[in-house]
Order: structure tokens, then sequence, then C-alpha cells
């Protein structure tokens, strides 16, 4: 386990220049603060002095904040999304990879609400079901800043699947979602076919990984391409 006084050194150091060119960047780079904190094993009490750190410094110039494979579980998460709840600065967040599972993901779905700002979302590899899966899709309902979301790798089923249908039938700021391996069957799929249908708006859905027939796929490719 990471201690405290190694928490401060991870973060200062972190805090002090940009990451270097191995961390992952979008094609268009927004201008500010790139701050990564990649493998650092933080978890709760490190996620939980990141926000202290961010709040200290006011977040002025973070706008790309990079936290996969962490350590960070539940009270990680909730401490996040509380302070992202009226950030106006960070833009992209990757949390990928953690264990925050569906009671963090209702955080951040609580944080998708209010949140006016963060334009990218990844969520990949962090043991959300279909409990998380329906309040992420409640809070795309009513969110229009959100463009890019990644919840891939996760056990959101067909049950979740079809809540996030319901969701992209009302959404018109999503560009890409990507639900890949998610343990996701025909029945969950043709919901999701359904819920882009009438949605100009998604570009990039990506369902590779999941218990989807052949004729399942073609309508999804169809359906993007029209």
């Amino acid at each position: 386990m990471t201690n405290t006084s190694d928490i401060a050194m991870i973060l200062e150091k972190a805090f002090a220049s940009d990451p270097g060119k191995d961390t992952p960047r979008p094609s268009s780079r927004p201008r500010g603060r790139y701050v990564s904190l990649c493998e650092n094993k933080l978890g709760d009490t490190g996620a939980i002095d990141l926000v202290a750190h961010l709040n200290l410094k006011k977040n002025q110039d973070v706008v790309y904040l990079y936290i996969g494979s962490c350590n960070i579980g539940v009270e990680g998460a909730e401490a996040l999304a509380e302070m992202l709840k009226d950030n106006e600065t960070l833009l992209i967040l990757e949390i990928h990879y953690n264990f925050i599972g569906d009671e963090g993901a209702i955080a951040f779905a609580e944080m998708l609400k209010v949140n006016t700002t963060l334009k990218t979302l990844n969520l990949y590899g962090n043991k959300i079901g279909g409990k998380g899966a329906k309040a992420l899709a409640k809070a795309l309902e009513v969110n229009k800043t959100l463009t890019h979301f990644y919840i891939g790798c996760n056990n959101i089923g067909d049950i979740g699947a079809e809540d996030l249908a319901k969701s992209l039938k009302v959404n018109r700021t999503l560009n890409l979602l990507d639900i890949h391996s998610n343990k996701i069957g025909d029945k969950g799929m043709e919901k999701i076919a359904e819920g882009i249908k009438g949605n100009l708006h998604i570009f990039t859905i990506k369902i590779s990984g999941n218990r989807i027939s052949e004729n399942i796929q073609d309508q999804i490719i169809i359906i993007q391409n029209n």
C-alpha cells in the first residue's frame, strides 16, 4: 500500500510538469495541463488526497486527468465525483481499470447530472454492473456536455444495455459510445440499435466482444452508416 508521504511526492511530481510522451492524448489537444497518475496505486486515500490537491491549487489549468490502474474504489470515486460537480476546468477524465463498482458509477452519474464541462469519461474495466449502468443512463438523459463515453470491459449485460438505449433516444450530445466486452446479448443490443436509430449525433459505437449475432452487428453498422 502506498503511504501518505509517497502519495504527496507522487502528486507533486505529477503536477510539476506535463506527463511523458507515452501518456495517451486525444487527437485534438485542449489547451491546459495534462496530469498523469496512471499505475501509481493511489487507492482511495490517494484519490482523496488528489481531490484535496486539486482543490488547493483551485484546479485552474488541469484539463486532462489520467488515473487508470490506481486501485481506486468507491470512496475515492465518490470524492472525485463530488469535486467534479462544480468543476469548470476538467475536460477529460480517464479512471479506467480501477474498482469503483456500481456505487462508484452511481456517484459519477450524480456528477454528470450537474457537471457542465466534462467532455470525455472513461470508465473501462471498473466492475460496473446493471445497477451502475442504469444510473449512468439516467444521467445521460439530462447531461448536455459529454461527447465521449467509454464503459467497455464491464458487466452491464442486457439490462444495462436496455437502460443505455433509452438514454440514447433522448441524449443529443454523445458522439461516441464504447460498450465493448460487456456480456451484452442480442436482446440488449437490439435495444441499442433502436436507441441510435433516431439519434443523428452518435458517430461511433463500439460493440465488439459482446455475445451478439452477426445479424445484430450488421444492423448496428447499417444504422451508423445511414
